[in-house]
């Protein structure tokens, strides 16, 4: 069996999660910083994502809180309505978290200034993806980790069954081949490139052991997303049930044909979007990070 303690999980989670939070007592803070991205990502959204997303705009604070919500759906199995008044506590609790270091940031000079201004340079790297996507326009999911999943969370997952369907699928040749092809490659060639041109030098230039390192990375990495994707893929599916519905993961899980879930699982990561496409801008997004690092 999978051990999963501790490992993040980029799930996906239903845009529509987040109106059905509302308004959050103590988020306004963080809704003005959203507001103040968005503002930036907006230029390259088409005309029917800025419609989409105008229902949810209000709500965006929620979404640094949501996975509160999840978590103890998973954990103490419930359903989303019952999850959010559990996690009322903890919601509270990150908000002045949050508060703090927005709070903490504006007495510092040309803090807050600095750290907009280098998330906004990031998501304008990347904004140009949104302009090239030939699919679909739909923004009615998100991401939502889940990070440094607890023993529990684990148990959960795998009573689910969802930690078995995982296994089976990363098994799959044509599944890792996808996910390294498709995904993990595109990302540290970005990276890579990157990191030359800001210290403008070349492949030939570093030595053996820096490019051996690279190569162990880059090797951890795929398998480390072998293992996870399929989890976090079928977790999302059934999540969006889940959230639809207004059930349990468990009752959500139970809606699902086991061979169809596998399948349409399989599909979705064989048949993923290559972020190769995407490498100009990836590689923008990288070299922002690189300097700051």
């Amino acid at each position: 069996m999978l051990n999963l303690v501790g490992k993040n999980l980029s799930v996906t989670a239903p845009i529509a999660a987040l109106k059905k939070m509302g308004h959050v007592d103590g988020s306004e803070g963080i809704q003005e910083f959203f507001d103040k991205m968005l503002a930036r990502v907006e230029n390259s959204m088409t005309d029917e994502q800025k419609q989409q997303m105008a229902e949810y705009k209000p709500y965006l604070a929620n979404s640094p809180i949501l996975p509160i919500v999840i978590t103890n759906m998973i954990e103490q199995d419930l359903n989303f309505t019952n999850s959010l008044k559990a996690s009322k506590s903890e919601i509270t609790m990150s908000c002045l978290q949050m508060k703090f270091v927005f709070g903490m940031m504006s007495i510092i000079p040309g803090a807050t200034e600095m750290f907009e201004s280098v998330i906004g340079e990031i998501i304008d790297a990347l904004s140009d993806i949104n302009t090239q996507k030939t699919t679909s326009s739909d923004v009615s999911v998100f991401g939502c980790p889940i990070k440094e999943m607890s023993p529990e969370f684990c148990a959960a997952l795998e009573k689910l069954g969802i930690t078995a369907l995982g296994e089976k699928i990363s098994n799959m040749e044509k599944v890792t081949t996808a996910i390294r092809v498709n995904m993990i490659d595109p990302v540290f060639d970005s990276i890579i490139n990157a990191i030359l041109k800001e210290e403008n030098i070349t492949m030939e230039d570093m030595d053996a052991d820096d490019k051996a390192e690279i190569q162990q990375a880059i090797t951890s990495t795929a398998e480390e997303a072998a293992t996870t994707f399929p989890i976090q893929t079928i977790f999302s599916t059934v999540l969006a049930k889940a959230i639809e519905d207004d059930i349990t993961m468990a009752e959500a899980m139970a809606t699902f044909d086991t061979d169809q879930l596998v399948e349409s699982t399989v599909e979705k990561i064989v048949f993923s979007e290559t972020l190769a496409k995407y490498a100009d801008q990836l590689e923008k997004a990288m070299a922002i990070a690189y300097r700051l690092a």
